[in-house]
């Protein structure tokens, strides 16, 4: 167990056993604040952790595995079912990232509305999110997630959409909640006209299709104060803090 020792497993089957058992013991959320002009909170970003050896482990060191061993879809509704008792205990919304084989997966998609069924109050405080990349490579597929889980009143959006992204009008109709704008757009964009003029024009299109927009990995202060200034409805990172109350 010395320090060189990269893979916390070295083969296949202690993988897969480690992560079952990980995954039935439940999964840890934390907890990174999405805030809006006025400080005010959107939802908590919630990235999953697993006990893996006794520790718990960020989604980099289990995620491979997870795609390896074909679990995802498993892992998804473990992460469904946290946010749901979380959001119940304490009744802030949370932002949840949906991998793509999960959304690839009929039985997983009616496995989510059944939960989602379940617990309509919870349901109504989920923000639900999938690479950009993704709903443009399958648009099909995105069209037919939002069309199971519109009714049930959870928001649905894209993360680390780029100035690249131009599907905006194939996906309207879907009811698409929110966009969170990659990390490269927003770094240093308080000094630079480039960005800011792309930002804004971005902000602009999705106010008008009634879509929100967050900027991703805001690092300082001055960036998230320009994201507003041009328009942007949230802002998330390591630079944007909560003032009132400690997010764990």
């Amino acid at each position: 167990q010395g320090p060189r020792r990269r893979s916390l497993f070295s083969r296949h089957d202690e993988w897969r056993q480690a992560l079952q058992e990980a995954m039935n013991q439940g999964v840890y959320l934390a907890h990174y604040p999405v805030l809006d002009a006025h400080g005010e909170l959107l939802h908590f970003e919630s990235p999953s952790r697993l006990r893996l050896n006794g520790e718990w482990q960020p989604a980099g060191m289990f995620m491979p595995w997870i795609s390896r061993l074909g679990l995802e879809g498993q892992l998804d509704l473990a992460v469904i079912d946290e946010a749901v008792r979380d959001i119940t205990q304490r009744g802030k919304p949370l932002g949840i990232n949906l991998s793509a084989a999960s959304i690839q997966d009929a039985r997983f998609v009616i496995d989510l509305q059944s939960r989602l069924k379940a617990h309509p109050e919870a349901a109504r405080q989920l923000w639900l999110e999938i690479p950009e990349a993704l709903a443009v490579r399958d648009l099909a597929g995105f069209r037919s997630l939002c069309q199971a889980l519109q009714p049930l009143g959870c928001r649905l959006g894209l993360e680390h959409v780029s100035s690249e992204f131009t599907r905006l009008a194939d996906l309207q109709d879907l009811g698409l909640a929110y966009l969170k704008i990659d990390g490269s757009l927003v770094k240093g964009v308080d000094q630079s006209a480039e960005q800011q003029t792309i930002l804004r024009g971005m902000a602009t299109l999705c106010h008008s299709l009634g879509i929100l927009v967050i900027g991703e990995g805001v690092e300082r202060r001055q960036e998230a104060a320009t994201l507003f200034e041009l328009g942007l409805d949230g802002a998330t990172g390591p630079g944007v803090r909560q003032h009132d109350t400690s997010a764990d």
